[in-house]
């Protein structure tokens, strides 16, 4: 699609992505079949004991992303909530409602400040605070990832806190400019067509704090390098494990596991 300011950044055999950069937002739409990028198949989940491996994990445990994901260098948790602080109340009787249980409520909740780089140039930092929805894999077929920047963009650059946690500041660094880019909102979604393969859909509204003329390449380069190249480089980790994990999170990869054989298995009947 181009139009609207709308400019196609990738568009091959199993991935498109198209981006449009206004003054105050960035968009993004994304779409990636995995069995088109990664031959050999790509394992979506296994369980491993205390730990897990697989392509599900490998994004969803976003600590690991330095050592994958394109353009990002550091990853550090500052904040995380299980099942029982999420339910209505914080208590552990209202997590298995109806509202908050398989029927798509929210299993997991962590704050998260993420740093990239492209190269000597753009030092690139965003506070995100990452849930998930793994109740929509039954009701929709999809698992549901959201991450959302809950700071206000007037103060994106400082400190401050978000749920009695404390934000750190941007950091000055060696690259020609540092920003900190909010994001408005983010959603993947990913449908399993088979045990090793799927489709991933990225919607997402990023804050252009200050005017994107200058930066437009730089943006275009980053969205079309993660939809050209993240399926590649996750096939070579995707054996990688995770863990050991906390007892909710291994209880979570086990509800998904036994939610993605019935929804891979339901489609094969």
């Amino acid at each position: 699609m181009v139009g609207d300011g709308w400019r196609e950044v990738a568009s091959s055999p199993g991935a498109n992505c198209r981006v449009q950069v206004t003054r105050p937002r960035t968009r993004v739409r994304m779409a990636l079949d995995t069995a088109e990028q990664a031959e050999g198949g790509f394992e979506l989940l296994s369980l491993r004991g205390a730990g897990v491996s697989g392509a599900l994990p490998l994004f969803l445990e976003i600590g690991g992303w330095p050592g994958w994901y394109p353009f990002c260098r550091s990853a550090r948790l500052l904040g995380e909530w299980c099942p029982q602080e999420l339910a209505p109340g914080g208590g552990a009787a209202e997590a298995g409602s109806t509202a908050w249980g398989p029927s798509g409520g929210l299993s997991h909740a962590a704050l998260w400040h993420l740093v990239f780089r492209l190269g000597p140039l753009l030092h690139i930092d965003t506070i995100g605070l990452a849930v998930e929805r793994p109740g929509m894999l039954e009701e929709r077929g999809e698992l549901w990832h959201y991450v959302f920047s809950p700071e206000g963009p007037v103060r994106s650059g400082e400190g401050g806190a978000c749920l009695g946690v404390g934000l750190p500041p941007l950091e000055k660094t060696s690259a020609l400019l540092s920003l900190r880019v909010p994001l408005a909102w983010s959603r993947t979604a990913f449908e399993p067509l088979s045990r090793e393969r799927g489709l991933v859909t990225f919607c997402g509204e990023l804050v252009n704090l200050v005017p994107p003329g200058p930066f437009k390449w730089a943006i275009r380069l980053f969205w079309g390098t993660i939809a050209n190249r993240a399926v590649r480089v996750m096939q070579k980790h995707i054996s990688d494990f995770r863990g050991p994990l906390s007892a909710d999170r291994i209880a979570f990869y086990e509800d998904l596991d036994c939610a993605l054989n019935s929804h891979t298995n339901s489609d094969n009947i």
